[in-house]
């Protein structure tokens, strides 16, 4: 877009577009005069969703799916994050944030106001994903971090089974079939690790019970295929 040919071509574009999406710093799109008030006022039919840093009222300095999980207090050095979370997180908002924008352009009446650039910002992204830190359900101990035995990790006889037996009658089940009363997380230790953890699949598979073998993380895909 700094040339000049291919900036004409995106204006052209532009006059006939419902909605443009970008992911560049404010200030970069400023300099490149495709700021909202100058694209609001050349173009009058077109919406933009804006992903972001951080929101409109801060600062914006540069950052990545890495830098936007470490603000947020999602982090556990030296393991960098097995998957984006931000990243993914973000585009979702932006999609919800493109369908609310174009559905308001169509249901607003001749003359309507409505909201015709929404910013994304992947700093609340991140904050809503630590949110279960923030009260406490996910941190180690917590409601959701370990603190229950029917909603735990257990070491298997070859690997691990996740089991997530939230709902009262999943947890009187497993109970039932293991011939239990109200076990804690080191009597459950001792029965997990008696099977292999496909096994433990199998067997809650014909009980409809939410327990899951833990898979390895996906094997990377080689170039050209």
């Amino acid at each position: 877009l700094k040339r000049s040919a291919d900036k004409a071509t995106l204006e052209q574009h532009l006059e006939q577009c419902d909605l443009l999406l970008t992911s560049s710093r404010r200030d970069a799109l400023a300099r490149l005069g495709l700021g909202w008030p100058e694209l609001n006022a050349r173009y009058p039919r077109l919406s933009q969703v804006a992903i972001t840093g951080r929101p409109r009222s801060k600062e914006d300095p540069p950052g990545h799916d890495l830098s936007h999980q470490a603000a947020a207090g999602l982090l556990s050095p030296p393991e960098i994050p097995k998957t984006l979370i931000v990243d993914l997180g973000g585009a979702l908002q932006a999609v919800n944030a493109a369908l609310s924008v174009l559905l308001a352009r169509e249901r607003s009446g001749e003359g309507d106001a409505f909201e015709r650039y929404v910013e994304v910002s992947l700093t609340d992204a991140a904050e809503f994903f630590a949110d279960s830190l923030r009260y406490g359900l996910s941190r180690p101990g917590g409601l959701l971090g370990g603190g229950l035995p029917q909603y735990n990790l257990y070491r298997a006889s070859d690997g691990w089974v996740a089991v997530a037996a939230l709902e009262p009658h999943f947890w009187e089940r497993i109970q039932r079939e293991l011939k239990l009363h109200d076990p804690d997380k080191e009597t459950l230790d001792q029965v997990f690790a008696t099977r292999a953890a496909a096994d433990w699949e199998d067997w809650a598979a014909e009980r409809d019970l939410p327990i899951c073998a833990v898979r390895e993380a996906p094997r990377p895909i080689e170039p050209g295929h």
